[in-house]
C-alpha cells in the first residue's frame, strides 16, 4: 500500500478521497515525492528535483552535490527575494523552465502560490497567489506560465508582471485539477486541455480574444486525474472508470476507448505511434496511438500485483526497444516494447517507495523515491540502480 497521509486539505472531493484511499496514499502537506526531476538546460548534468520535503534542490548527476536550495539556501537563510512570511512546505508539481524570463517555476502546494527561481538559485521572487492549493504542474507558454489549481479554475499569469490575472476560467465545481494540463495546436487554434475530478475534460482556447474561453467540454461521468498526453491531434487520459480515451483535441469526440483492468491514474507516455499507459494495479498496456489497437496478446501483468504511479520510460537496449515501468514498491520492470514481455529475466529495485515519474535523462533513468532520494539506472542486463543524491 501507498503510505497513508493524516493531514487532508478542506476542498479535496469525495470522489479523491475514495481513491486516495484505495492507492493508500492521500494528498497533503508531505508529498511523498510525487514531482518529478527536470532537466538544467543551463548547466549539463544538473537536474532540478523536488525532494519530497520542504525544499527544491538543484543536484549534480555526477558529485550528487546540491548547487542550490529553493526555498532556502541553508537552514538559516531564506533565498533573497522571497517573502518573509512565506511558508514554502510541499511540492507535488514538477518544476518548469521558463527560457523566457531564464528562471524555473515552482508551484506550491500549500500555500498554493508560483514562485520564480534564478538560474543561478541566487534569488528568487512570487509570481502570483492563487489563493487555492497547486498538485498539477504548472504549463509554460512564452511569458504566460497557466496554473490548474484544486478548486477547478485554470488561471493564466504573465511571468513578468506579478499578480496580475491574464484570464480566468472557473469550472464552478471546486473539484481538483491534479492531472498537468496539455497544450495542444488544433486546425482551429492552439487548445488547454486538461481534465477534473469532476469527471468533465475541457479545452480551452488561449490565443486572441478568446483566450480563456471554452472550445470543447465533455463528461466522462467518471474521476479523472490522470494528466493529459497528446500526439497527431488526439488527446489522451485514463480515468477511474477502468477506461482509457483518445478524443480529438479539436473537437473532444471519442476516437477511440479501450477498458482496462483498473482505474487509470498515471500519465500515459505517446511515443513511436504507441500509447503506454499503466493503471494502479501495475497492468502495462500498449495500444496503437490512432486506432487503439492493442499493440500486444494482453496487458503487462507483473506477478506481485504492484500498483504503479510513474509515468512509464522509452529507451533502447541493443537495439530492442524497451519500456522501463517502475512500480510503487521500487521494482523496475523492463517490458520488450514489442512484445509486452518481459525483457530480461530478473529484476532490479531502487530503495523506498516511487510514486513520481521516472524520466530518461542522458541515457539514464531518473526517479525520486518517497524518502527524498534520487536515483539512477540504466536498462539492460547490468542495470544496477544508483543513488545520485540522498534526501535523508
Amino acid at each position: 500500500m501507498f503510505h497513508v497521509k493524516h493531514r487532508r486539505f478542506g476542498q479535496m472531493a469525495a470522489l479523491l478521497v475514495a481513491a486516495l484511499a484505495f492507492a493508500g496514499c492521500q494528498i497533503a502537506d508531505a508529498p511523498d515525492g510525487w514531482g518529478a526531476v527536470a532537466e538544467d538546460p543551463q548547466v549539463p548534468g544538473r537536474v532540478v528535483f523536488p525532494t519530497g520535503g520542504d525544499f527544491v534542490a538543484a543536484v549534480d548527476l555526477e558529485s550528487g552535490v546540491v548547487a542550490w536550495r529553493f526555498p532556502k539556501l541553508d537552514d538559516e537563510r531564506r533565498m533573497p527575494g522571497l517573502p518573509a512570511d512565506l511558508d514554502a512546505t510541499a511540492f507535488y508539481a514538477d518544476p518548469v523552465w521558463a527560457d523566457s524570463t531564464g528562471e524555473w517555476i515552482i508551484g506550491e502546494y500549500s500555500s498554493g502560490v508560483l514562485y520564480a527561481v534564478r538560474a543561478d538559485g541566487a534569488s528568487a521572487r512570487a509570481v502570483y497567489s492563487t489563493g487555492a492549493r497547486i498538485v498539477a504542474t504548472p504549463i509554460v507558454d512564452g511569458t504566460l506560465a497557466y496554473i490548474a489549481t484544486n478548486d477547478d479554475r485554470i488561471i493564466a499569469v504573465d511571468l513578468e508582471r506579478p499578480e496580475v490575472t491574464v484570464w480566468e476560467w472557473n469550472g464552478g465545481t471546486e473539484r481538483a485539477i491534479l492531472g498537468t494540463p496539455a497544450l495542444v495546436a488544433t486546425d482551429g487554434g492552439r487548445v488547454l486541455v486538461f481534465a477534473s475530478l469532476d469527471g468533465w475534460v475541457t479545452a480551452l482556447q488561449i490565443d486572441g480574444a478568446s483566450a480563456g474561453e471554452s472550445a470543447w467540454r465533455r463528461e466522462i461521468g467518471a474521476g479523472l486525474a490522470s494528466a493529459i498526453a497528446a500526439g497527431e491531434g488526439l488527446v489522451y487520459f485514463g480515468g477511474f472508470d477502468r477506461t482509457f480515451y483518445a478524443l480529438h483535441a479539436s473537437s473532444g469526440e471519442t476516437v477511440w476507448q479501450q477498458e482496462g483492468r483498473h482505474w487509470f491514474w498515471s500519465t500515459p507516455l505517446v511515443e513511436d505511434g504507441s500509447v503506454y499507459a499503466t493503471d494502479v494495479r501495475g497492468n502495462v498496456y500498449a495500444w496503437d496511438a490512432a486506432t487503439g489497437s492493442p499493440r500486444w496478446s494482453a496487458p503487462y501483468d507483473p506477478v506481485e500485483d504492484e500498483r504503479v504511479r510513474s509515468r512509464p520510460v522509452l529507451t533502447e537496449v541493443d537495439g530492442v526497444a524497451v519500456l522501463v515501468v517502475i512500480a510503487h514498491n521500487g521494482q523496475v520492470h523492463q517490458i520488450n516494447a514489442v512484445s509486452g514481455t518481459e525483457a530480461f529475466p530478473f529484476r532490479i529495485e531502487i530503495d523506498g517507495n516511487v510514486l513520481s515519474d521516472a524520466k530518461l535523462i542522458d541515457g539514464r533513468i531518473l526517479v525520486g523515491n518517497e524518502d527524498g532520494d534520487l536515483w539512477a539506472a540504466s536498462a539492460g542486463v547490468n542495470a544496477a540502480p544508483v543513488k545520485i543524491y540522498d534526501g535523508g
